[in-house]
């Protein structure tokens, strides 16, 4: 009996860091895992005061005007033995250690005086922002929006230049309570972003009881090359509502440059993957934005140095090559991603 109580104590901890999977059975494999759970946990403890978190950014791009309008930050662990670890492998047990709103509170504090510092450096760039996600155990933060509305003070940040992700799965435990909150940055004049759209149940729903200005569209209905009817007509049917709705929509997961022709033509306002530009660190993140939002006529991008056009991949001898963009203001067929930023093959890791 001990040892079978054991067994489902093992099971309900992975059922909470799984809630897409209410159901969970025990498999023997499951002790091992949790020997590693709880030494991250006890790690998780001390990697703030020891300053392990990072903080990369991956552009989002205008798919009309060609320029990065701003970028979402993604935090890593760099945990002295597992490696660099991203938030899927250890945000759930922040949730659970009870070192999510610190952690949390760490990632805002950073954005805030990293916006205030590139709004000096990018002053062409005046509607650039940086996104924070949020998760469901941070919503339940009850001095959130104070400790936000003085961080914006301290570090001289507007409101504008930061935005909030949050995905349906973080609403649905506390409705409420998360519609009073989200009200009140709203009110700030913080915009909200609708993260995973598509994916839930509800996500309609919510995008009439909680103060959205985007939605970003999730990896399942992007997962194409342009060509595939059935996904074209959902994305496109999905675009066409948040417009009717006046929200802007962001397409998550962009890999190709025939999924990002697609997308503009449909009438994406925005686009972020890895056919723009890989997550990087803070200093690279700034210097794509300053190559990309350049003067306007001539724009810088990456050629093969024999003059062949170039697909998604990045191979061989590349140099820079100053090209008018195109006169239809569209994305160039022969251009490596999109101008000023730097493609990468593979999928994008996601998180907060």
């Amino acid at each position: 009996m001990e040892e079978a109580l054991r067994e489902a104590d093992i099971a309900l901890s992975f059922a909470k860091r799984q809630p897409a999977q209410p159901i969970v059975a025990y498999t023997p494999g499951m002790g091992g895992a949790a020997v590693s759970l709880v030494s991250l946990e006890a790690d998780l403890h001390v990697a703030l005061d020891r300053r392990q978190f990072r903080l990369l950014f991956q552009p989002i791009v205008d798919l009309r005007g060609k320029r990065v309008v701003g970028a979402e930050s993604l935090l890593r662990w760099q945990h002295p033995v597992e490696g660099v670890l991203t938030p899927e492998k250890f945000l759930p047990i922040a949730e659970e250690a009870g070192v999510i709103v610190p952690v949390t509170r760490w990632v805002i504090q950073r954005v805030c005086r990293l916006a205030a510092e590139w709004r000096q450096r990018l002053p062409q760039a005046i509607d650039f922002y940086l996104s924070v996600n949020l998760s469901a155990a941070t919503l339940r933060d009850p001095g959130l929006r104070e400790y936000v509305a003085q961080v914006l003070q301290e570090t001289h940040t507007s409101p504008r230049q930061l935005k909030f992700e949050l995905t349906e799965v973080g609403l649905i435990s506390n409705v409420s309570a998360a519609r009073e909150l989200l009200n009140g940055f709203h009110s700030m004049g913080i915009e909200l972003m609708l993260d995973d759209f598509g994916t839930g149940y509800s996500s309609l729903s919510y995008l009439q009881l909680f103060p959205f200005s985007y939605v970003k569209i999730d990896r399942p209905l992007l997962t194409w090359t342009g060509s595939e009817r059935s996904n074209n007509a959902i994305t496109s049917a999905i675009l066409q509502m948040t417009s009717n709705l006046g929200l802007r929509a962001v397409a998550e997961v962009v890999e190709t440059q025939a999924a990002a022709q697609a997308l503009q033509r449909m009438g994406c306002d925005f686009g972020q993957g890895y056919f723009f530009c890989e997550p990087v660190e803070a200093e690279e993140a700034l210097h794509q934005v300053r190559t990309y939002n350049g003067p306007p006529a001539v724009v810088p991008v990456l050629r093969p140095a024999s003059g062949q056009g170039g697909g998604t991949e990045v191979a061989g001898d590349y140099s820079p090559t100053l090209v008018l963009p195109p006169e239809d203001g569209g994305i160039n067929d022969d251009t490596v991603g999109l101008p000023g930023l730097s493609p990468r093959a593979g999928k994008s890791p996601r998180g907060t």
